[in-house]
């Protein structure tokens, strides 16, 4: 941390991690899960210059993803009053996920990042260390899932508006 005062904290904010659209209908048996996904962006993956076997391990981490989703999606959909509607989200200690079903089985997910600092990490046993040992406070209450849901249903508005729809595009 050249230049930089070794005791302050360090902010990092939302930050889109993924974004993709799957339909559970294009994949249903064991080893097609792949089929299932319609798009996928990860902020995490390098546009090019990869091997194919990181091509390949890319690929395997998507379909880890869109199956927690799926999977999320169908547990809660047992608890659910309403039919007609998916989970909203779901969110961990460093990330949110919201969840749109615009049309009969698509589902878009937006996921994002929670703002955290990183701050130096006080203790008896960094005192007599060294080297500073830094934690990270996250910040949840800073991401709002109305708000993220509503970034996903303005994108799907524009979409179909543009190419008129999921369905439309399927069929012509």
């Amino acid at each position: 941390e050249s230049g930089q005062n070794s005791t302050s904290n360090k902010n990092y904010g939302i930050k889109l991690l993924r974004f993709f659209i799957y339909n559970p209908n294009f994949g249903p048996k064991e080893g097609e899960e792949a089929k299932k996904i319609i798009y996928f962006y990860n902020s995490d993956r390098p546009r090019e210059g990869i091997s194919e076997a990181q091509e390949s391990q890319h690929h395997e981490t998507e379909i880890k993803h869109v199956g927690l989703t799926e999977a999320a999606i169908r547990f809660a959909a047992v608890f659910s009053q309403n039919t007609k509607t998916c989970a909203l989200g779901m969110h961990t200690q460093k990330t949110k996920s919201v969840y749109l079903e615009p049309e009969k089985d698509f589902f878009m997910i937006l996921t994002v990042t929670i703002p955290r600092i990183k701050r130096r990490k006080h203790s008896r046993a960094s005192e007599l260390s060294s080297s500073p040992t830094y934690e990270y406070a996250y910040s949840p209450d800073d991401v709002h899932e109305n708000v993220l849901r509503e970034i996903l249903q303005r994108a799907y508005d524009m979409f179909k508006l543009f190419t008129g729809g999921f369905l439309y595009q399927l069929f012509t």
